[in-house]
């Protein structure tokens, strides 16, 4: 996660909102007034970039696989 200004903790903050924590998520934000504000929540992305990061595609594809373990 790259978060600018020293604002981590708040994106973060965001995803602990959720009832439980995705494999894939971008929050998008802005700062102003020194606060994070939420612009956007992203939990669905059509392109992941697979081909960008050599195994990237098997990681994602083995921790999806573990997830949907946990839930049998």
């Amino acid at each position: 996660m790259r978060i600018a200004f020293g604002n981590g903790h708040q994106a973060a903050g965001v995803l602990d909102a959720l009832p439980e924590r995705p494999l894939y998520a971008r929050v998008d934000g802005v700062v102003r007034n020194g606060g994070f504000v939420l612009m956007e929540l992203e939990l669905i992305e059509p392109q992941l970039f697979f081909g960008l990061a050599k195994g990237s595609a098997s990681r994602f594809a083995n921790c999806l696989l573990e997830a949907l373990k946990a839930r049998i």
